[in-house]
C-alpha cells in the first residue's frame, strides 16, 4: 500500500488534540478553497483528516502531514522530497502490524491539504473522483487502496454523518453537477449532429425549391 490507514507518531508531535468544532471551524474553509477543480468532496477529505491526525494531535511529528501519505513518487508543487520515518500502523493481509515508515514532510498544513488533492488525481482514483456522493467517494477511496484498515471508508463516512461535514460541499456539489451536465450536453450533441445537418439541408433545399416550370429542370439537376 502507497498509503496507511492510521499515522500514530511515536517521536514527538508539534500538534495538540483540538476540540471537534476547533478543528472544523480551523481546516473546514482551507480544504473547502482547496477543493475545487479535484474532484473531491470537502466533507471526505476533512474526515481523512480528523481520522489520520485523531483531531489534530498527530501530523506526524515535524512533518505537517495530515494524511499518513508515504514519501513516495515524484516531487509536487506542495511536496519538495523532504520526509520524516515514524511508526505507524498498517494492515497486511489482514494483520495489524507496527512498522516504522518513512512520510512526505511539508512546510506547512495547508501544503498538505492541497497535496493530498492532487495525490487524489492519479489514475488509480479515478473512479474516487468522479463519485456523486460523498460515501461513494469515501468507498472508492478504499477500494482503490489508500488505505489498509478495512473499515476506513465506514469509518469515514461515520464522522461525515457525526459532525455533519457535507455542509462544506456545496460548491463540489454544483461543480459535479455542472460537469455532468456538460457531459450529457455533448453526447446529446454528438448524438443529434447528424439528424441537425439533415434538417438544415432539407431546409435549404426546400427554401430553394423552384416556383415555376422553368426552375423545375434547374432544381432537379442540383439535388
Amino acid at each position: 500500500s502507497s498509503k496507511t490507514s492510521q499515522s500514530s507518531s511515536s517521536k514527538k508531535s508539534s500538534s495538540k488534540k483540538m476540540s471537534p468544532d476547533a478543528f472544523i471551524s480551523k481546516f473546514g474553509p482551507i480544504v473547502k478553497k482547496a477543493s475545487p477543480g479535484s474532484g473531491v468532496f470537502p466533507s471526505v477529505t476533512l474526515a481523512q483528516a480528523i481520522l489520520e491526525t485523531g483531531w489534530g494531535k498527530s501530523t506526524i511529528g515535524d512533518a505537517n502531514n495530515m494524511f499518513g501519505i508515504k514519501a513516495k513518487g515524484s516531487k509536487t508543487p506542495y511536496w519538495k522530497g523532504e520526509s520524516e520515518t515514524t511508526q505507524t500502523i498498517e494492515y497486511i493481509k489482514g494483520q495489524k502490524g507496527s512498522y516504522n515508515l518513512a512520510f512526505r514532510k511539508y512546510a506547512s498544513l495547508e501544503d498538505s491539504i492541497k497535496d493530498h488533492n492532487l495525490f487524489l488525481q492519479k489514475s488509480r482514483y479515478s473512479k474516487a473522483v468522479q463519485a456523486k456522493t460523498p460515501e461513494e467517494q469515501a468507498k472508492e477511496i478504499k477500494a482503490a487502496g489508500y488505505a489498509t484498515d478495512p473499515k476506513y471508508a465506514d469509518k469515514l463516512i461515520s464522522l461525515i454523518k457525526k459532525y455533519d461535514l457535507k455542509k462544506f460541499d456545496d460548491d463540489m456539489i454544483k461543480e459535479k453537477e455542472g460537469s455532468r451536465a456538460l457531459s450529457e450536453r455533448k453526447i446529446i450533441s454528438e448524438k443529434n449532429l447528424r439528424y441537425l445537418m439533415k434538417m438544415l439541408i432539407k431546409e435549404n433545399i426546400d427554401d430553394r425549391k423552384p416556383k415555376t416550370k422553368e426552375e423545375g429542370s434547374k432544381f432537379r439537376k442540383w439535388v
